[in-house]
């Protein structure tokens, strides 16, 4: 249930539109450092044309000359106008012009819904290492729409976004590869802490927990601690309520019971039934 769990919220990060619709684009945009509207202004190139799409959708709205930024949401104020500098733009070679044309057609924004255009878009932008093309094609290939459900793909296309430093993907190519039916421990390891060392809240929890059970070389609860510790800090009810066992157990740290009551607390506090069961029994000692 924790997998599944985690599994929901990252998917709210990555936002695979072949999973959940529409893609945001402003995490992934801002993990790329975005382009440099000033300079793009003065040179007719694929970015000019990105930036001509955003202009229509009102994009430049509280952006600054010579600063990084992007509309909130790729998809949803696309117009006519837009849509036509992404083609131009995407014509011209650029790779985030053609991932949005993917996921245009893909959710049939002012075009008919055409999967064979979204995935000939999303290979275009895939082969130049456009990280969010891979994931949308790891999310196509994991449930068969467009193209044939293929793990494999799917697992390939994780790994692509993953290599390219994003994030999400990190974390879901460490899952995919703690879940399999033999686990592969070393590559879900090292993956879990690339994505962790960004600034990953889910697999900062799954380090503490490889770490916690050994599966990440020997047991060390220290290295389990720090880890906890760092997605607790963020309100993630899992790490919080590991952060409790170990107080209450006295597992890597002296045995407080007070800690172990107020990380419950702040994990029952969030619906956590095992939290709110060790409470109750922590509140009866």
């Amino acid at each position: 249930m924790k997998h599944a769990v985690i599994l929901i919220w990252v998917f709210a990060i990555a936002v695979v539109p072949a999973v959940v619709g529409a893609y945001d684009l402003e995490s992934a945009y801002r993990s790329r450092g975005g382009y440099d509207y000033h300079k793009a202004a003065s040179s007719r190139d694929g970015v000019y044309d990105i930036n001509a799409a955003r202009a229509e959708r009102g994009a430049f709205e509280g952006v600054k000359p010579g600063t990084a930024g992007v509309a909130t949401n790729a998809l949803s104020a696309v117009s006519e106008s837009s849509l036509d500098w992404y083609r131009a733009a995407a014509a011209r070679g650029s790779a985030e012009a053609q991932f949005c044309l993917g996921a245009i057609y893909e959710e049939g924004r002012l075009v008919p819904q055409d999967l064979s255009q979204a995935v000939a878009w999303y290979r275009q932008a895939a082969a130049q290492g456009n990280a969010d093309a891979w994931i949308a094609l790891a999310g196509l290939h994991d449930i068969g729409k467009g193209v044939p459900r293929n793990p494999a793909e799917a697992d390939a296309a994780w790994r692509k976004a993953a290599e390219l430093g994003n994030v999400a993907a990190q974390y879901m190519h460490a899952e995919r590869c703690y879940q399999r039916k033999t686990p592969d421990l070393v590559q879900a390891a090292m993956w879990y802490r690339r994505a962790a060392e960004s600034g990953s809240i889910p697999a900062q929890y799954r380090m503490g927990e490889m770490m916690f059970k050994g599966e990440a070389g020997p047991q060390n609860y220290a290295e389990a601690l720090k880890w906890y510790g760092l997605a607790a800090s963020t309100g993630f009810a899992d790490a919080q309520y590991a952060l409790g066992l170990m107080y209450d157990k006295g597992l890597g740290v002296a045995r407080d019971a007070a800690k172990a009551r107020d990380f419950y607390a702040k994990a029952a506090a969030q619906g956590h039934g095992t939290a709110k069961t060790a409470l109750g029994e922590a509140g009866q000692e």
